[in-house]
C-alpha cells in the first residue's frame, strides 16, 4: 500500500497545474505517459528523444492518412495516439527527473504542429481528386 502511495503521489507531482490539463489528458494520455516516463527513467532515455520519437511517429500519421486504405488510415490514427502519449510522457520525464532544456521546450513546442502539418497534407493530398485536381 506504501508503494502504491509513493507511486501515485509521483504521478501527481508529474501533472501541470489542473487548471491547463484537459479531460482527455488526465483520463488517458496523462497515465499511459507516466508508464512511458516510468520506462524512460529506468532506460535513461531523454525527455527530447521522447519528443523526436513523438515527431516521427505523428508524421507517420499524416502518411498513413493519404491512402484510402482503411487498415492503413487505423494505424496512422493509432500512430497519432501514440505521437500524443509520447507528447505527455516527455514532459512528465523532464519533470519527475528535473531535467529541462531550452532546446526540449522549442521541440515540444513544434512537434505537435510538424504532425499535423504532416496529416493536413495527406489529407489535402487524399481529397484532391474529389475536387478535379
Amino acid at each position: 500500500m506504501k508503494q502504491q502511495n509513493q507511486l501515485r503521489e509521483r504521478y501527481l507531482a508529474t501533472l501541470k497545474h489542473s487548471d491547463t490539463e484537459e479531460t482527455i489528458d488526465l483520463w488517458f494520455y496523462r497515465p499511459v505517459g507516466f508508464c512511458v516516463a516510468l520506462m524512460g527513467e529506468k532506460f535513461g532515455w531523454t525527455p527530447n528523444a521522447i519528443t523526436i520519437f513523438g515527431i516521427f511517429l505523428g508524421i507517420g500519421a499524416g502518411l498513413l492518412i493519404y491512402p484510402t486504405d482503411l487498415l492503413l488510415n487505423i494505424m496512422g490514427i493509432g500512430l497519432l495516439v501514440m505521437a500524443d502519449v509520447c507528447d505527455s510522457a516527455d514532459g512528465q520525464l523532464a519533470r519527475m527527473t528535473k531535467s529541462y532544456s531550452r532546446i526540449g521546450r522549442i521541440l515540444d513546442g513544434i512537434s505537435s504542429d510538424l504532425w499535423f502539418i504532416a496529416i493536413y497534407i495527406g489529407i489535402a493530398l487524399r481529397l484532391m481528386p474529389s475536387f478535379g485536381w
